[in-house]
């Protein structure tokens, strides 16, 4: 399918909390058949769930794909009667030239030449019941670039979504003021609301990783921390044999020094958790599709703890 490039950046339309256009299409569409329901005396009841079978000729793992900009013809093979509704959950497709023929629905569908990538679905209604089934899965995407902002850096990844997949590895680049910092694959996964990246460690960093924690618990002043939480333990060896009214002062009276140990303890924790944090770049990263473009945190970034969640916004331009 041939790619349609635009610079233009991508931005959600409308707000995630409010309904979006095909919905209340459908909802207007199962409140009118239901005034005309009772207009007949007909019950009220949904009769039967649809039988749809998907027959439009698919990607190679099921998907059909949709670039901004694009049209595709589709062809579903279907026992919905006339008069049901068809439509596309996403606000950035448009449905064109559909006929039901003989149980077969054909139909033009149009991508806005500026839309976020997201998979999407064909449903048909039913026009008497006004019962919903999926007709099968496409994908709105091309390929686009990703610019993400987070703790005073910048990635750059390259996407391609024209094999279908949702799920994909993708490279990345990181870069401060301009100049570069180091690349990264990150295996990237595209939701309807969101998109997410998580950076895949090399062999190295792994072991990096592990070498560094062992030598924070074999380090001198773990081991003598260690010495002394043991130590202030067996005070209160003797607690546990006086009477139940003094068990509790005795207890009280150790756990200040016990808890400053183990503050110590978590201060060294923290250290080999920072010194392990990769030198370049934030390893995870979670976006949500806004009505001001990407908003969401990186996670396990340089000089950080690994569960210190960091803001970051970002966009998505065509290619």
């Amino acid at each position: 399918m041939r790619n349609v490039a635009t610079s233009a950046l991508l931005l959600l339309a409308a707000s995630a909390t409010a309904e979006s256009a095909w919905q209340k299409k459908v909802s207007d569409f199962r409140s009118n058949a239901r005034e005309q329901r009772q207009k007949l005396g007909l019950k009220n009841e949904p009769t039967g769930t649809p039988e749809l079978a998907f027959v439009t000729e698919p990607a190679a793992n099921g998907l059909v794909v949709l670039c901004p900009g694009q049209k595709v013809e589709v062809k579903l093979k279907t026992n919905l009667p006339a008069g049901s509704l068809f439509v596309a959950t996403s606000d950035d497709v448009a449905i064109s030239n559909d006929k039901l023929v003989n149980g077969v629905w054909t139909a033009t569908l149009s991508a806005r030449p500026v839309a976020l990538p997201r998979p999407f679905d064909l449903r048909g209604v039913h026009g008497t019941s006004g019962r919903e089934a999926s007709l099968g899965r496409f994908l709105l995407g091309c390929k686009h670039t990703l610019v993400v902002d987070t703790d005073g850096a910048r990635l750059t990844v390259k996407l391609d979504f024209t094999t279908g997949r949702s799920s994909l590895e993708a490279p990345g680049e990181w870069s401060k003021g301009g100049k570069p910092l180091g690349s990264s694959t990150y295996t990237v996964s595209l939701g309807v609301e969101s998109i997410n990246l998580e950076r895949r460690a090399t062999p190295d960093e792994g072991e990096a990783q592990v070498k560094t924690m062992m030598a924070s618990l074999e380090s001198p002043e773990r081991k003598a921390l260690d010495a002394r939480l043991q130590a202030a333990m067996k005070k209160m060896d003797p607690c546990g044999k006086l009477k139940p009214e003094k068990m509790g002062p005795c207890f009280a009276a150790v756990q200040p020094e016990i808890n400053s140990i183990n503050a110590e303890l978590a201060k060294l924790n923290d250290a080999a958790n920072v010194a392990s944090a990769p030198k370049v770049g934030c390893s995870r990263l979670s976006l949500d599709f806004t009505a001001n473009g990407l908003e969401g945190d990186a996670s396990t970034c340089p000089a950080r703890k690994t569960d210190e969640r960091i803001p970051a916004k970002g966009t998505i331009t065509t290619p």
